[in-house]
């Protein structure tokens, strides 16, 4: 629809007609009272009152009120010219022009007709009334538009109308100044002074022609997502209504805005820059504020934040608090707490709002997160919430709890902070919020707190894989000075991959040193001199922080001090040439056989050199676990180089093409050692991944590998072996079937014995269980003591036994002869003393192994 078009269907809905009404309006202008004054006329000429009203009973028009001077009408009459007065109409909608511009002669956006409409008064039909500024007579006339239900139901109360008022003498026109008003606009300006009744409350729903979807005693109404509120809203830094309190920081900021009563967009609607807002402090020593609503925070004190809807004003909409906090270093950073004091905060919102500006200050400091902890006493029920930007999160809500903690919260550039606060109950409280500032590194002066700066320079090194120094500056000389290493900064490096930590110290003079994690004292040095003293490698332990509390006596001047921090890793890999760092993953298992950690190192890069580290740290917590041995394995495609280092000492050497794992040895490990493999690889043009396998073993966990693959066949006791497997700390022997003297077993051969002896054990005890068979022991030649069980005396083969336990001296047998000959100690299944032929399999278990040492 064009909206000449529009306009039409609005005059066949309404009537233009000269009205005679002089009481029960409300008018919208620019004077001080703005539903009571009508402004002076202009001297010898006419004017058109600057605003409009409409009837407080029955709101279904609106009109425009034009007063002529009595002398000038007077001279008109006079002359015995022809003359009248008139008003001339067009939607706003139609007409693209200004209110100056509108004339007789305007042309309208519209297809049909370019007419401007024109509403003629006769001589006769004007009045006289009197100023109420003035207490002068003029002669008045009104031109009123009333609507149509149909027209207010779909929305027309919202169209803007141009209206001006002229005088034609002898056919020559003179205009006055004109208005531009809709009937929705006259009853925000009513709503937001606290006007009402029951007829302009509705307006804003019939402005939005949503007349018939909203109620009319709703206090928001919201139509194709465009919100209206028949109270005033407040709200500062936050997308909640109602920010009654705000508390500032002194120098911090806050973006204040209230929204009037009715707030409104669109072609048929009037837009809010039509009544300004304009913002005052009840004292411009606690907070000032700015056209835009900036609260700007002076002074410690309290003070009244005032609103103005063009000259109305508006009750004081919100209180502003500017306080100070108590500041407090501690081992995360500083706390600084912020004291409200006298809070009632019944159905009540208060907001501590720390600014951009103010953060950016903390983060330029070295802050790098932020906790809240809010203390708020009562019986109520509350509601605690964060708000980062305008994005709110829920602190804790709920009756009773008086202390809430949020989450840590990583500071950002151009950010804003707030917490808020409502309770359901009327009480007055004082109420705590603390704002737990975070560094990950924080240094300061025992006796007053005072703050130490510092520098900071990280490189990487083979065994210590991040090492940062850290230059804390004119560290105060003959004091107590603290360097917390924070449980984020820990944390942080934890995630990384890193388990160990060591703090070095270097400074002139006289210096001790104790080591903390968390509150606990890890360890303490006392030295004179400038050589470094180390207060050793601890391993990092998950949620602790860590500091130093250092006295040094180095002169009369203040010193910097150095601390560096070396941060290891267990197990790290890298490029040669650019020292890049290559992540991994790794799986653990662990049986009777020892412990496999397979790392399967990501993306390495093709046809290059690369490093895959074991530290020290990390071979010296296995051999305190009791392993002596590793074997390394490599996995990968392709043809491949792998070189095995101890320390810097190459050990092994090994090419090969194919995939086929291929082994750098088992080797003993020694005391104060790292391990690496230089592995060049050629997998093709892009990066692959790299799996090592690791096997930790002990010397019982070598003994019962070496019995659990040891066995030979010899003479009757060949044939087809099922084979051994290992779980646990058990062998599972499967026997074959069998005929006449083919009987199935396995031996434990004189080498078996012999390593498992080497390994530094004088016997092996074995729980045995044949369910379906019987186990016989033969080339014993100490029967006594190499056997223990159900049917101990053994001296050949007619002897056996179902189940039982047998310890074998292990002795005894290296240093007999006859023990050790010919095939060893052979463990043979049978079904009978007889030897008789069985026809099923027989599996034979030996379980709960146990090593004596020598």
């Amino acid at each position: 629809m064009k909206k000449r078009t529009l306009f039409s269907l609005v005059i066949t809905l309404t009537l233009f007609a000269v009205m005679f009404i002089t009481g029960g309006l409300m008018g919208l202008n620019g004077s001080k009272n703005a539903y009571a004054v009508t402004p002076k006329p202009e001297t010898d000429t006419f004017a058109m009152r600057q605003g409009a009203s409409i009837k407080n009973s029955d709101p279904s028009g609106i009109r425009f009120t034009t007063y002529v001077d009595p002398d000038y009408y007077g001279s008109l009459v006079e002359s015995g010219k022809e003359f009248h007065f008139g008003t001339i109409y067009a939607p706003a909608t139609a007409y693209s022009g200004t209110i100056e511009e509108f004339t007789h002669e305007s042309v309208l956006d519209d297809e049909k007709s370019n007419e401007v409409n024109d509403v003629v008064v006769s001589n006769e039909e004007a009045f006289w009334g009197t100023d109420t500024v003035n207490e002068k007579d003029y002669k008045i006339y009104n031109t009123v538009q009333m609507y149509s239900e149909n027209a207010r139901n779909n929305g027309y109360y919202g169209v803007k109308i141009f209206a001006r008022s002229y005088v034609c003498v002898d056919g020559v026109y003179t205009y006055a100044d004109g208005v531009v008003r809709s009937i929705a606009q006259v009853a925000a300006s009513a709503l937001a002074s606290g006007e009402d009744s029951e007829y302009i409350d509705v307006i804003p729903d019939y402005a939005l022609g949503a007349k018939n979807v909203v109620g009319t005693n709703d206090t928001a109404v919201t139509v194709n997502g465009f919100t209206y509120h028949k109270d005033g809203v407040n709200s500062g830094n936050s997308s909640r209504n109602n920010q009654d309190y705000i508390y500032l920081p002194v120098g911090g900021t806050c973006d204040f805005k209230y929204t009037p009563a009715l707030k409104h967009s669109g072609d048929y609607m009037t837009g809010i820059e039509d009544y300004e807002i304009t913002y005052s402090s009840g004292n411009e020593s606690v907070f000032t504020v700015n056209g835009n609503g900036t609260i700007t925070a002076v002074g410690v004190g309290s003070a009244v934040l005032t609103a103005s809807v063009g000259t109305n004003v508006v009750a004081p909409v919100c209180t502003v608090n500017v306080i100070n906090a108590t500041t407090e270093s501690n081992a995360q950073g500083v706390a600084e707490s912020y004291l409200l004091d006298d809070v009632t905060y019944y159905a009540d919102s208060h907001i501590l709002n720390f600014d951009a500006a103010y953060i950016a200050n903390k983060m330029a400091a070295g802050y790098t997160h932020v906790q809240f902890t809010v203390n708020c006493p009562g019986t109520g029920n509350k509601s605690v919430r964060l708000l980062v930007n305008a994005a709110e999160t829920t602190i804790a809500s709920g009756a009773g709890a008086e202390s809430f903690v949020s989450d840590i919260v990583e500071l950002a550039s151009d950010t804003t902070y707030s917490i808020l606060c409502r309770q359901s109950t009327a009480e007055t409280l004082d109420m705590t919020v603390v704002a737990q500032f975070i560094k990950p590194i924080n240094a300061y002066k025992e006796s007053n707190n005072s703050a130490i700066d510092y520098t900071s320079v990280t490189s990487t090194t083979i065994t210590e894989n991040d090492t940062i120094t850290y230059t804390f500056k004119s560290v105060s000389n003959a004091t107590f000075n603290r360097f917390y290493f924070t449980e984020s900064y820990i944390a942080e490096k934890m995630a990384e991959g890193y388990t160990y930590v060591s703090f070095v110290i270097d400074t002139w003079g006289n210096k001790e040193a104790w080591l903390y994690e968390n509150e606990t004292e890890k360890g303490h040095v006392l030295t004179n001199g400038n050589d470094p003293f180390d207060c050793g490698i601890i391993p990092l332990t998950e949620d602790a922080y860590y500091y130093i509390r250092l006295y040094h006596n180095v002169g009369g001047a203040p010193a910097n001090i150095t601390v560096t921090v070396k941060f290891i890793k267990p197990v790290y890999a890298y490029k040669e040439s650019d020292n890049a760092k290559i992540e991994f993953t790794c799986t653990t298992t662990e049986d009777s056989s020892g412990e496999l950690m397979t790392f399967t190192f990501d993306d390495v890069p093709n046809a290059t050199f690369n490093r895959f580290y074991f530290g020290e740290n990390f071979i010296a917590e296995k051999m305190a676990a009791g392993y002596n041995k590793v074997e390394f394995n490599i996995y990968t495609w392709g043809a491949k180089v792998a070189n095995l280092y101890e320390n810097t000492t190459q050990i092994g050497s090994m090419s090969t093409n194919g995939r086929d794992p291929f082994t750098c040895g088992e080797i003993a490990l020694t005391e104060n050692a790292y391990y690496y493999i230089q592995l060049y690889h050629n997998v093709g043009s892009a990066p692959a991944d790299i799996t090592v396998t690791v096997r930790f073993t002990t010397p019982e966990q070598q003994a019962f590998n070496i019995l659990a693959t040891a066995s030979s066949y010899g003479n009757h006791y060949h044939g087809t072996f099922g084979g051994v497997s290992s779980s646990g700390n058990s062998v599972s022997v499967v026997a074959g079937k069998g005929g006449g003297s083919d009987y199935r077993g396995f031996t434990l051969t004189p080498a078996a014995i012999q390593a498992m002896y080497n390994l530094g054990f004088s016997a092996v005890t074995f729980t045995v269980n044949s369910p379906t068979g019987y186990i016989d022991l033969y080339n014993m030649a100490d029967p006594a003591n190499c056997v223990i069980g159900t049917r101990a005396n053994i001296v050949g083969g007619d002897h056996y036994f179902a189940n039982g336990t047998i310890t074998l001296n292990l002795a005894n047998l290296v240093n007999d002869a006859t023990a050790m000959a010919s095939e060893g100690i052979k463990f043979v299944v049978t079904n009978d003393a007889s030897w008789t032929v069985y026809a099923t399999n027989c599996t034979v278990t030996f379980s709960d192994i146990t090593f004596t040492p020598v």
